[in-house]
């Protein structure tokens, strides 16, 4: 580890992030001047010259890093057949979990929970998404679905981590899956209508345990680990590739 990287107490990929924002700075002095600076133009050259140096030198080490880092995902990869296993019991499982939510009293959110939690892990399981697609989704959302009974619906989510970049998360329910969606979202409507996430906890905000109720479902259904969304978005996005 470098003096910077131990200075900075950050990894490497980050660290380049850093050294690459301090190099376009300098640049912009270089190409603008510096009126009021004490630092004259041969040192802020130098100084140039120095970052985009280190920058180079660290980007060679973010491929070490990032090859490390992969080896360790790929240690406690979760495999394909845990998946599959995982997508076929919350498949048979959800509809009774809706039977107990219509059963249970108003006031009741276990049985609530314990249907997010399983619908969570089934969608991840598919998907891959980040976490934040879920707990972002907004009731809204699902209703305003596009598609049909013949070829399904696509779900578009507005808000989540890398919108900026690759725009709406999509979410694509078959017939059956957007008939559990539906029927949740009646269910909705009596219990927590103030609340405008599609997975509501008994207030207005986002619902910040989904991971935890997630890893029980995992549990539940007899798979070993407690693995988060970003566990299942890795295995998800290795067996695609």
């Amino acid at each position: 580890m470098s003096i910077i990287q131990k200075a900075l107490g950050k990894e490497p990929t980050t660290v380049v992030i850093f050294l690459a924002n301090t190099k376009a700075f300098f640049e912009y002095l270089i190409k603008f001047g510096q009126k009021g600076s004490r630092i004259s133009s041969q040192r802020v050259r130098i100084l140039h010259h120095e970052v985009a140096k280190l920058a180079r030198d660290f980007s060679r080490r973010v491929t070490a890093h990032q090859q490390a880092v992969k080896a360790k995902k790929l240690d406690r990869l979760i495999s394909r057949e845990d998946l599959t296993r995982c997508i076929e019991a919350c498949r048979d499982v959800i509809p009774t979990l809706l039977d107990e939510v219509e059963a249970a009293p108003i006031e009741d959110c276990l049985s609530r929970f314990r249907f997010f939690g399983h619908l969570a892990a089934y969608l991840a399981s598919i998907y891959g998404h980040r976490s934040c697609v879920y707990t972002n989704l907004l009731a809204r959302e699902v209703r305003e679905a596009k598609g049909d009974e013949n070829a399904g619906y696509l779900v578009n989510v507005s808000n989540h981590k890398t919108t900026h970049k690759y725009g709406m998360a999509q979410i694509y329910l078959t017939p059956e899956e957007y008939g559990w969606c539906t029927r949740w979202l009646g269910l909705l409507n009596r219990g927590v209508p103030s609340n405008r996430f599609f997975f509501s906890n008994n207030g207005k905000g986002v619902m910040k345990d989904l991971k935890r109720y997630m890893i029980r479902a995992w549990q539940e259904i007899g798979l070993k680990g407690e693995p988060d969304f970003l566990d299942i978005r890795t295995a998800v996005s290795t067996f695609v590739s």
